[in-house]
């Protein structure tokens, strides 16, 4: 593994993990920790990378993406949001993911307020792959938070696995696309306020909140 140990804090432009080889890319450790990233966000190939690990479960982890978060490592280890601890990945632009593993919690100790929120101001789009919110104390470890001035997407082709919390933020206006739905193992909508519009297209027999 290559650990770069939180120093690494502000880059102007776009951010590509393209190979960590057999390893993993280590962001952050045992640390609060703020990264800006002017650009975008890539992980590519079968890259890896992590944040927000600690011993103690309470460090702290703000990563800050001007542009879109894209993942498209195919690498079935996966990536972690949040590898104990609290992490938040805020997105000015979309969310992509179309391939591989993201787990927004170890499992492998804490408490069930551990865990990762994914904030994003334009679509989310998981077009494949697994996005993790399993862990042994708890079903629900991640939030995903909703907050553009434009109509969002949201598409779900790929598996969400656990329960996440659902946010609108005020003013905000998402689409769940035809087919497609909130999914975990129950929803539990974290807030529908000042205004917020959520539109549903879906005609699932189970419904576009599952």
């Amino acid at each position: 593994d290559f650990n770069l140990n939180s120093k690494l804090q502000n880059i102007r432009g776009n951010m590509e993990i393209a190979n960590t080889g057999s390893g993993i890319l280590r962001l952050s450790w045992n640390t609060n920790f703020t990264l800006n990233i002017g650009g975008n966000f890539q992980v590519s190939n079968l890259a890896r990378f992590s944040v927000s690990k600690s011993q103690t479960n309470n460090n702290l982890v703000d990563i800050r993406i001007g542009k879109d978060f894209l993942f498209m490592s195919a690498n079935p280890l996966g990536s972690w949001i949040a590898e104990q601890g609290n992490s938040s990945i805020r997105i000015d632009g979309s969310f992509l993911m179309n391939s591989g593993l993201i787990n927004l919690n170890s499992g492998s100790g804490g408490t069930s307020s551990n865990g990762a929120a994914i904030y994003v101001k334009k679509d989310f789009l998981l077009e494949g792959g697994i996005l993790d919110a399993r862990v042994g104390f708890s079903n629900r470890v991640g939030d995903l938070y909703f907050n553009g001035t434009a109509e969002q997407k949201f598409v779900n082709s790929g598996s969400i696995l656990g329960q996440l919390n659902y946010h609108l933020s005020a003013g905000s206006k998402v689409r769940i696309r035809d087919g497609q739905a909130f999914v975990g193992k129950s929803f539990e909508c974290g807030d529908l306020t000042g205004g917020a519009t959520l539109v549903v297209e879906s005609i699932d027999p189970l419904g576009a909140i599952q």
